[in-house]
């Protein structure tokens, strides 16, 4: 397993800079790679495309649906049977109430679980350009500052199988592990630069 770090850059001719700027500082060509990640749920890891075979999202929607559905079901049923009796109305009324009510109630239920999926989301790895570097024989500190110097956000590590000169072992939906950049060699690299 190698030591790999990478940032995410807007577009591939700013990775391709930064890669130039890399290997003009010493760091080996089949030690860099530079890919596209595509955006969550569009990785087509399955022939109808997606990157899960069940949305970790819809965990619980069947259970919800048919608790809205008997709950809202009895409510409506209640509601039919005091029109019913109230108006001398037929009992399929009270039949026709509960079925309304819980067909309504399995759409609020399976829809309750929703609102979530956003906060969920947004902690999938964003998409983008991402420039990896094999990081096994230079010094961490000096490659997250060269590729924050290149215009790479977001920076990462990860320990991973790299062949060829590509990170072959990366998985788009595993979140980020973030590195800092250590300010004192930050600055030395802008001083060493600016002689």
């Amino acid at each position: 397993m190698s030591h790999i770090l990478a940032a995410r850059f807007q577009t591939f001719d700013a990775a391709q800079a930064g890669a130039d700027m890399l290997a003009s500082r010493g760091i080996l060509r089949d030690d860099i790679d530079l890919f596209y990640v595509n955006p969550a749920g569009r990785h087509d890891r399955y022939p109808l495309g997606g990157d899960r075979a069940v949305d970790p999202n819809a965990g619980g929607g069947a259970v919800r649906a048919w608790a809205g559905s008997v709950v809202v079901a009895v409510v409506f049923a209640l509601v039919g049977l005091i029109l019913a009796l109230a108006l001398r109305w037929s009992w399929i009324v009270v039949v026709l109430f509960a079925a309304a009510g819980a067909y309504i109630g399995s759409l609020q239920g399976a829809m309750s679980g929703l609102p979530g999926r956003a906060r969920r989301e947004s902690a999938l790895r964003p998409d983008g350009v991402l420039l990896a570097v094999r990081n096994d024989n230079y010094d961490a500190n000096v490659t997250a500052a060269l590729l924050t110097q290149a215009g790479g956000v977001a920076l990462e590590q990860a320990e991973g199988d790299w062949q060829s000169g590509h990170w072959k072992s990366f998985d788009p939906l595993q979140p980020e592990e973030p590195v800092t950049v250590d300010s004192q060699h930050a600055a030395d690299l802008r001083d060493a630069r600016r002689r």
